[in-house]
């Protein structure tokens, strides 16, 4: 229950501007780091219903403390996200223990929207100095399983090209005939990521469009594709932004992906390097990007490699909602 003079209710649209001045309040950063464009595209995106997967807590003054939000969108829902803040000056009065409450019986409808016999368990994560989070989660019975890592780094100089290997090349991606090449392209090299679910074509290019239709820093230019020269396949792409999400001054980089069967030749490589150096020529020498600490495809290494270094630390928890075969360990034909 909340403490006593506060209320709950779901967000709805005309929220956003409260709901992104009180966010910006939580990161304790000297620039904002929440956008309500941001936050309209993210509401409106498809399948996420803003009235079923939202609560807003506010004190008896009627000021907003208190935000969640639940992500079960994926088809099926195996792994929902929770992801909520707490106005800093209403900490340790059981605001985030209501919110998270609330989250994880929202999280238990993916059940009946999920296989029979598939593992169910959501998912959220907090910076690793935030040791206050990190007892709530496991005050619920949350289990720490992974890190996620923002990388960045700020070219001092522009960056020399990697040789590709024989047989390919990389050129600017065409927008708009290539889209769904690009989007599907990426998608499959990502199915061996950690707790990929796999969705049709069909889903996956709604969920891209919708993003960059309604991203008013959409720039095609900046995303790229390594091709098979003998068959004009795409072998890899990079997808970037030219404003990262939490700060102007910096880009982007959404997605950098190499095909199974094109990998272990140097194609990331040459990739990462291009893509520095377009950003170099635009005049944005700092880059970041988002990163799965414990990558099977050696991506942290790589990022290394190329002089990124770790700029933001998460810790990623979990609770089983139900036990059972994970879903990316069963053949989707099957499964479906």
């Amino acid at each position: 229950m909340l403490p006593e003079g506060f209320t709950s209710r779901p967000a709805t649209l005309d929220d956003i501007p409260q709901v992104v001045a009180m966010l910006n309040k939580t990161d304790g950063n000297d620039h904002p780091t929440y956008f309500e464009a941001d936050t309209l595209t993210e509401w409106q995106t498809p399948n996420f219903d803003v009235s079923q997967s939202t609560q807003l807590v506010y004190s008896s003054a009627q000021l907003l403390v208190g935000y969640i939000e639940v992500w079960d969108i994926d088809n099926p829902p195996v792994r929902p996200t929770i992801w909520g803040r707490v106005h800093p000056n209403y900490s340790r009065q059981g605001i985030g223990t209501y919110l998270m409450k609330w989250a994880e019986n929202r999280a238990q409808q993916a059940i009946p929207r999920s296989p029979d016999g598939v593992r169910i368990a959501y998912q959220c994560g907090c910076d690793v100095e935030h040791i206050g989070t990190q007892k709530l989660f496991e005050s619920m019975s949350l289990t720490y399983y992974r890190d996620s890592w923002d990388m960045e780094i700020t070219l001092e100089e522009e960056p020399k090209q990697v040789q590709l290997p024989d047989g390919f090349i990389i050129r600017d991606y065409r927008h708009p005939e290539e889209f769904r090449d690009i989007v599907l392209a990426n998608e499959e090299a990502f199915e061996d990521h950690f707790g990929y679910v796999k969705k049709t074509p069909e889903q996956h290019l709604e969920q891209w469009k919708h993003l960059i239709d309604n991203d008013p820093y959409f720039d095609p230019t900046v995303w790229f594709i390594a091709e098979h020269i003998a068959s004009g396949g795409i072998a890899g792409v990079s997808i970037s932004r030219p404003r990262a999400w939490n700060n102007p001054d910096k880009a982007y980089l959404g997605s950098l992906s190499v095909r199974r069967q094109y990998r272990r030749n140097g194609l990331a490589s040459a990739l990462l390097k291009h893509t520095f150096s377009q950003f170099w020529l635009r005049g944005t020498n700092t880059i970041t990007l988002s990163v799965d600490a414990s990558n099977l495809t050696g991506a942290t290494d790589l990022y290394k490699k190329a002089g990124m270094h770790v700029s933001r630390h998460l810790m990623l928890y979990e609770k089983e909602l139900r036990s059972g075969i994970e879903y990316s360990m069963i053949d989707p034909n099957l499964a479906n």
